[in-house]
């Protein structure tokens, strides 16, 4: 009989492990417990943490690493990926503008920063600016690519992409004021003008000979109750109060921006396509606004991502995939990559499992988005800490066990 060839193709498991540790892991165990098996191995990301990697180890290329602001403007490293023939550059906006710089200890009532009970201060998320990611952009295009791909997951920057677009503006006497304007985050938005708007043309002609593509969450809005200042500001340590401060001051924003930028009209209706309402302005935190304007093509991070590694090659060599993330339920099974993963199994009439650290969905809906079976690492909330301890070697033991239940030793 011949050895059954796997495709271990997890995604991160968010906050414990990189997408290539977790793929490690399950690989390392999965050899444990079906040695016979073929293992091919491909972790899988959505435009967030890791995806670099997961890039540069699925396409190689070179990796540059160029310095740039943080969202509160402290020198912080990031990657860049170019690929061999120097046609795409990658990017992470995370790098620039993800929880990971955030210094903690921001207090409901603090207005630009505070200081936790340990003594270390805390960023004010009203304050913070997605300029680093500017700076990645213009590192990009120093390098006069065909293409830049953005991953835009894991970015929490509040300020719907505009110090971004303020970074880009030429440095000069004339512009300094829109630059200026544009780069202090939402708590600056507050006081912005028209006249401030005068210079994006000059940002968005910048890209004219390069394509830009953005891959982040489509489903998730700029503005109002589901908006981005109402599901990541608590996360940046905003009460309800400041985050309905950040909204106002995006709103107010996004409103001088549409009035100062010509929509286009939609052929049916005749109705203009406001940027702020298209599909992914509210992905990476609002950072797809910013790049609407910019006249970049949002996409899917969730399904694209794992398109650019080749995911659906390898699916057509396995006879068996494993995925994985950090919780499976409704949202993950909404848009995810290792949801995608599974989606790319099942149209390849490919069985498709999930080694997770907790399942919330049932068997219907699990099976429904072409899961064959979920198997979780903590069965509960009391043993989450355990695995949260030492994720690699939890992930390996588990999937030990898996291996032998999907791919038993050939009798003798």
């Amino acid at each position: 009989m011949s050895p059954v060839r796997v495709l271990i193709a997890p995604e991160g498991y968010a906050g414990l492990l990189a997408p290539a540790e977790a793929a490690a892991a399950i690989a390392r165990g999965w050899s444990l417990g079906a040695p016979h098996d073929s293992i091919e191995v491909l972790p899988v990301s959505d435009g967030g943490p890791g995806f670099i990697d997961t890039v540069a180890r699925a396409l190689g290329g070179e990796v540059q690493v160029v310095m740039v602001d943080d969202p509160w403007g402290r020198p912080t490293p990031a990657t860049m990926l170019v690929s061999t023939d120097g046609a795409t550059v990658y990017l992470e906006a995370a790098q620039a503008g993800g929880g990971q710089v955030q210094q903690p200890g921001f207090g409901a009532q603090a207005t630009q920063a505070t200081h936790s009970p340990d003594g270390t201060a805390g960023d004010d998320p009203a304050a913070a600016s997605s300029g680093g990611v500017g700076d990645l952009l213009e590192a990009a295009l120093r390098l006069r690519p065909r293409r830049i791909v953005l991953g835009l997951s894991g970015s929490l920057v509040l300020d719907a992409g505009l110090g971004m677009l303020g970074r880009l503006i030429p440095d000069q006497p004339s512009t300094a004021a829109g630059r200026a304007a544009l780069s202090g985050g939402a708590a600056h938005l507050v006081l912005l003008r028209a006249d401030n708007l005068g210079a994006l043309d000059t940002a968005i002609g910048r890209f004219g000979a390069t394509q830009l593509v953005a891959l982040g969450d489509l489903h998730q809005p700029l503005l109002g109750l589901a908006g981005v200042a109402a599901t990541h500001g608590p996360a940046l340590g905003a009460d309800p109060e400041h985050a309905q401060l950040i909204e106002a001051a995006l709103g107010h924003a996004v409103d001088l921006v549409r009035r100062a930028r010509p929509e286009r009209r939609d052929l049916l209706s005749g109705t203009s396509v406001r940027l702020d309402r298209q599909p992914g302005a509210g992905a990476g935190a609002g950072l797809g606004f910013g790049l609407a304007v910019l006249g970049a093509a949002l996409r899917d991070g969730a399904t694209e991502g794992p398109q650019v590694v080749g995911l659906a090659q390898a699916v057509a060599r396995a006879d068996l995939v494993v995925t994985g993330s950090t919780i499976l339920g409704w949202e993950a099974l909404r848009s995810s990559a290792s949801a995608a993963v599974a989606h790319a199994a099942q149209e390849g009439g490919i069985p498709a499992i999930a080694l997770c650290g907790r399942v919330e969905a049932g068997r219907r809906e699990t099976m429904a988005a072409g899961y064959s079976g979920t198997y979780a690492v903590a069965s509960s909330l009391a043993t989450w800490p355990a695995f949260a301890a030492d994720p690699a070697r939890a992930l390996a033991v588990r999937a030990e066990s898996v291996a032998r239940t999907w791919s038993p030793p050939t009798p003798a």
